[in-house]
């Protein structure tokens, strides 16, 4: 079984993927703490059947990424398991079907954006002004607060997906 922690943008999410099973929940409220909600997630499976996590490492909210690390990397240590990384530029990529060149774009406060290119030479993120956004060729995707992007918002769900196709490709997680 996968438990999938997105914990990085304003809305968090958690996700756990077998191949019989499949739930979620989402909340934005950051009074209820993640280990609550996984255990209510999880409260009738036997936590042994955990065999990888899926963490979302940012770019996002600081305090998010760290408290969804932290309990990936405590929770993986007590069963013995390992950790998918991802950041939310792969999250966001997932979710578009593109075979033609797009950008990423997470919003990073102060009317600036972390902009990533994909499908042209997978190019490092950069830390840009929202202003340009409109006037990039290729669509922008993400959760930038601007007219030039598609809202497209990380989320447990697609990441559990993505480990489930790691697994399959056989990916090491980290230990």
């Amino acid at each position: 079984m996968i438990l999938a922690i997105e914990t990085a943008q304003m809305d968090f999410s958690i996700a756990c993927l077998s191949a019989d099973l499949y739930r979620e929940d989402t909340w934005s409220d950051v009074s209820i703490t993640l280990d609550v909600k996984v255990r209510a997630l999880l409260s009738d499976i036997d936590l042994s059947a955990l065999s990888v996590i899926i963490v979302n490492i940012g770019p996002g909210r600081f305090s998010g990424i760290r408290s969804g690390v932290a309990f990936a990397i405590g929770l993986a240590e007590a069963l013995g398991i390992g950790i998918y990384p991802v950041t939310t530029f792969d999250v966001i990529s997932e979710q578009v079907s593109r075979s033609d060149p797009f950008y990423t774009a997470v919003d990073a406060r102060k009317q600036q954006c972390y902009l990533q290119h994909h499908l042209a030479g997978e190019q490092d993120p950069v830390l840009s002004s929202l202003d340009g956004l409109a006037e990039l060729k290729d669509p922008v995707y993400g959760t930038a607060p601007n007219e030039g992007c598609i809202l497209c918002t990380p989320h447990a769900a697609v990441m559990a997906k993505m480990a489930q196709k790691m697994l399959e490709d056989n990916i090491e997680p980290v230990k």
